[in-house]
């Protein structure tokens, strides 16, 4: 029965996070678990360890090699001095998402180095250190989404070289630093949709050459810098959506052959460059509508996009007037006129 009871109790809690700071001088690793339960039960305490009202376990002795299993669900601080546990370097994935987790001390995630996927989406947190992922070298998928960042370091990420996916989206970022995307020369998926993001460096994104899907949408964007998507040929997606944009720069997009969807709508855009598709032959699926000010476009906007399926142009006054020329007959060009 006891153990029935413990393994019910790691089928619940196993996503309890940890908070894990190492020190070398002593052979102890401390672990924060900062969930916070709104059940009450019977609590049992593992063997080895000794548990207090307060929610503090305190576990020490040779015997212990891994974290240990049926914590109390009260637990808020765990303590391990003295261990054999030798499993912390060898953490695959860490996932301490839809806490209330405000703060990360500068060597929480120290000794991490087989870390590949971390999840801190859904916390309370309103800045980080600079330092906080160094050492994380072999990490590929860093979700910060949904919590209340306002300004991250500019170095903050140059050790996450193998870096693949990164969630930012949905804090409170007012702009983005010159250079803190440098190092992630292996990025495929950038998220930043969901802040409040009024401008960015010129140049932020032109180490991103690998990168597949960005999404600026739902920020207050009004200009962006000339050039900005200029060495992306990977990229498929571009989302910059609900913005109160207010003009496009002539030279804004580099060549990017395998983009395939391009969200412009709500908007406080006139007009749009007649160059803006250019170096976009892949486009398949464009999206326009709700401008409610973009009244004209350039007659030969869409002339080189042959691969053209689906366009939402809706509240256009002169769509009338745009020229189509060069299109595959097999693939329909839709569009819609009014709201």
């Amino acid at each position: 029965l006891l153990l029935l009871l413990l393994l019910l109790l790691l089928l619940l809690y196993t996503s309890i996070p940890v908070f894990i700071s190492q020190h070398p001088s002593v052979l102890w690793t401390t672990l924060a678990l900062l969930l916070v339960p709104n059940v009450s039960a019977e609590e049992l305490c593992p063997s080895g360890c000794s548990c207090f009202s307060t929610g503090f376990v305190k576990c020490t002795g040779h015997t212990i090699t891994d974290i240990p299993v049926g914590l109390p669900v009260s637990t808020n601080l765990l303590l391990m001095s003295q261990t054999k546990m030798n499993v912390i370097n060898e953490q695959k994935q860490l996932h301490i998402d839809g806490n209330k987790l405000a703060n990360m001390s500068p060597d929480m995630l120290a000794g991490l180095i087989g870390l590949w996927d971390l999840d801190l989406k859904k916390n309370k947190l309103s800045n980080l250190p600079s330092n906080i992922f160094d050492g994380l070298t072999n990490l590929t998928c860093l979700n910060l989404g949904r919590n209340s960042l306002k300004t991250l370091p500019p170095n903050i990420f140059n050790a996450l070289v193998q870096l693949r996916n990164l969630s930012i989206n949905n804090n409170e970022l007012e702009s983005l630093e010159s250079g803190m995307f440098d190092s992630l020369v292996n990025l495929e998926e950038l998220k930043i949709h969901h802040n409040q993001i009024s401008s960015f460096p010129p140049q932020v994104f032109w180490s991103l050459t690998k990168l597949i899907r960005l999404t600026l949408s739902s920020n207050r964007l009004q200009i962006i810098p000339e050039e900005s998507f200029y060495h992306m040929p990977k990229l498929t997606q571009l989302t910059l959506y609900s913005n109160p944009l207010l003009s496009l720069p002539d030279q804004l997009m580099g060549f990017m052959p395998e983009m395939t969807d391009f969200y412009l709508y709500a908007t406080n855009l006139t007009t749009v460059p007649g160059n803006l598709f250019a170096n976009m032959s892949g486009l398949v699926a464009l999206n326009l509508h709700h401008n409610e000010h973009l009244k004209d476009l350039p007659s030969d906007l869409f002339c080189c996009l042959p691969n053209l399926y689906n366009s939402d142009v809706s509240a256009l006054k002169t769509v009338g007037a745009i020229r189509v020329q060069k299109r595959a007959q097999k693939r329909p060009l839709k569009l819609r006129y009014g709201i």
